[in-house]
């Protein structure tokens, strides 16, 4: 994914951002937390902070600086989640190898007078966006975030925009982010998975259209799956609940769009992926065709600035 998508995707959130705060982005993401951490220090200084909080203008329980990095936000995250298990996150972070291309892009972003000032000494955000938005975060990275974490983020979404009407969210990301794995930890919903129509072109759309534009809220359907393996069709019976998770690659394709009410985005980085992938039988097959084919895709409609929630 293009780094330059998170950063608008950002901005956009956060429209006071000034130089220092985009610089700080690609701090954090080179450079993670940026300095070495004590663990005792870094409860301690989590406990100060918390008895400080007394404002919540963020209820995301994390959001991405980049595919491998993120920023948890301290006050939805210990709502669920203890100091302890924030801190081993935030320490774990620290131990992982850092990236080298912080000046390039310092250069890039045209950034080099703060990469100059702050290379050994964190910057902090600006007064106007330290004033406006109130940011009370730990940089942790994609790889700790564990499924029951991710469902989480997409069940709070699900629960903010829940209603007495049907609304059907469409669940895409690449193949090993773990979109299955997190459709089924989803409470009180309907799910439509991809991989039941999976026949090689990638999807059967013309069936998915026909089934979507059918969709009616308390009803029951049978669905018409195909075994790629059996090369055989099967039934699944559902009901149609008031939120309807379609999920899978190639969900948001331009012929399936109409049906859809929010995109949601489950966001991995390539080396987790594809160390995931390494377990599937059909590895090679992955690394050769399906993987480059969903990479054209994701880049074509710029997945990461535009969906509604990132995962």
């Amino acid at each position: 994914m293009n780094y330059n998508s998170f950063i608008k995707r950002n901005i956009k959130k956060y429209p006071e951002s000034e130089r220092l705060d985009i610089f700080k982005l690609l701090y954090q993401d080179n450079l993670l937390v940026g300095h070495l951490i004590n663990s005792g220090k870094a409860l301690e200084y989590l406990n100060l902070e918390v008895k400080t909080l007394d404002l919540l203008t963020n209820d995301l329980l994390y959001e991405f600086i980049n595919e491998d990095v993120t920023r948890v936000n301290i006050i939805p995250f210990l709502k669920i989640y203890d100091c302890n298990y924030l801190i081993d996150l935030f320490i774990k972070t620290s131990k992982i190898k850092q990236k080298n291309n912080l000046y390039q892009d310092s250069l890039k972003y045209n950034l080099l007078d703060y990469y100059n000032k702050y290379l050994d000494n964190p910057p902090s955000h600006s007064e106007k966006y330290r004033n406006t938005y109130h940011p009370h975060y730990r940089v942790v990275a994609t790889s700790l975030l564990n499924s029951e974490i991710r469902a989480l983020k997409l069940q709070n979404f699900i629960e903010s925009i829940r209603s007495d009407k049907l609304q059907i969210i469409c669940l895409e990301g690449r193949c090993g982010s773990g979109k299955s794995t997190i459709s089924k930890l989803l409470k009180d919903v309907t799910v439509i998975e991809m991989d039941d129509h999976f026949d090689g072109e990638p999807v059967n759309v013309e069936y998915l259209d026909k089934l979507l534009s059918n969709l009616k809220l308390g009803l029951e359907f049978t669905e018409e799956c195909y075994n790629c393996q059996k090369n055989s069709y099967y039934q699944k019976k559902k009901e149609v609940k008031n939120i309807v998770v379609v999920e899978g690659v190639y969900g948001y394709l331009p012929v399936l769009r109409k049906h859809f009410d929010y995109l949601a985005y489950v966001v991995i980085d390539k080396n987790l992926q594809i160390e995931r992938i390494k377990s599937r039988h059909n590895y090679q097959q992955f690394i050769e065709k399906w993987i480059p084919r969903e990479e054209e895709y994701f880049q074509k409609y710029d997945f990461i600035l535009n969906a509604d929630i990132l995962i």
